[in-house]
């Protein structure tokens, strides 16, 4: 995983199956989750599965747009003070594996702007 240094960690795409699980293990393992998507009700479903677990907070925002991306970001920091890992995990899905989507799967940060806003403002580690 990450190691055993606690890390605040922002996911996307948090609240599908495998976005879910990646919290699931990185809220076991001691991090800090800043869990974004555009699905309330699937954030809703998180909070409940963990319990509203302290180190978990849901945030609805949508990547596709710079202005949800900010947005998101934004709350973040405002609640853990910083982010140190993204995991973007927005749009991946076994449909996204086709040959047919794989150009739109591969400009999926360049699109929603993640890389280029979490580069310029916070040195964190991608995966």
């Amino acid at each position: 995983m990450l190691g055993t240094i606690s890390r605040i960690v922002l996911v996307t795409g948090a609240a599908g199956g495998i976005g879910s699980a990646m919290v699931a293990s990185l809220l076991a393992a001691g991090h800090r989750i800043a869990a974004l998507d555009h699905d309330a009700k699937g954030l809703e479903a998180l909070l409940a599965a963990h319990g509203s677990h302290s180190n978990l907070h849901a945030i609805e925002a949508d990547l596709s747009t710079a202005r949800g991306c900010e947005a998101g970001m934004a709350a973040a920091i405002s609640h853990f003070g910083r982010v140190e890992v993204v995991v973007n995990n927005a749009g991946i899905g076994v449909s996204s594996l086709r040959p047919d989507s794989l150009p739109s799967c591969a400009n999926l940060c360049v699109r929603s702007g993640l890389i280029a806003l979490y580069e310029r403002q916070f040195p964190c580690v991608f995966i």
